[in-house]
């Protein structure tokens, strides 16, 4: 059975590592490709270490989000989105 599913499906496009997480539980960012209600998302899933979920938010966007890369000089992650063209920021608010 998979630890986490989406009901109905989100079009997930991809997965990684949240390196913005802090504590000792495992986080993860996953893209969407597929409109919900509130519109495109990037799901935040965080796990403790029994690999239970122990958070789960979202981050709304108003496209389709292609890809993710995470560059770590700059510690902020791209964002490809794919009807505009555009490249987004996502980073760690102090």
């Amino acid at each position: 059975e998979p630890i986490k599913e989406f009901t109905p499906s989100i079009g997930i496009s991809q997965l990684i590592k949240n390196n913005f997480n802090i504590s000792n539980n495992e986080s993860y960012f996953i893209t969407s490709m597929k409109n919900s209600e509130l519109g495109y998302s990037i799901y935040q899933i965080d796990f403790d270490l029994n690999h239970n979920v122990t958070n789960e938010e979202k981050i709304y966007l108003g496209d389709r989000i292609r890809d993710i890369l995470y560059i770590k000089e700059k510690d902020i992650y791209l964002v490809m989105l794919e009807s505009s063209y555009a490249l987004g920021l996502l980073k760690k608010v102090n």
